[in-house]
């Protein structure tokens, strides 16, 4: 499987994943590769979009995803946890 994103501000490097993803390993790739690129343009509109993957759209990743959002927009996130 390949990983990779961009936007109009930057491109992510593509990662290769040798693996069958789960949640978890789904939300570690973020927390390596999406998150730091988020706290680089945090002054700029940024939009996830991914496909309907289970490990995308699992309860277990949803509840990550608004937990980490949430975590940003009060400028609590520490790329460290």
């Amino acid at each position: 499987m390949v990983w990779a994103g961009f936007s109009q501000v930057g491109k992510l490097e593509i990662t290769f994943i040798k693996s069958k993803m789960n949640s978890n390993g789904y939300q570690e790739l973020l927390k390596d590769k999406l998150l730091p690129f988020i706290k680089q343009h945090q002054k700029d509109k940024l939009t996830l979009q991914q496909d309907n993957a289970r490990a995308h759209v699992s309860k277990c990743t949803m509840m990550w995803l608004k937990k980490i959002m949430l975590m940003f927009f009060l400028g609590h996130l520490d790329l460290r946890t």
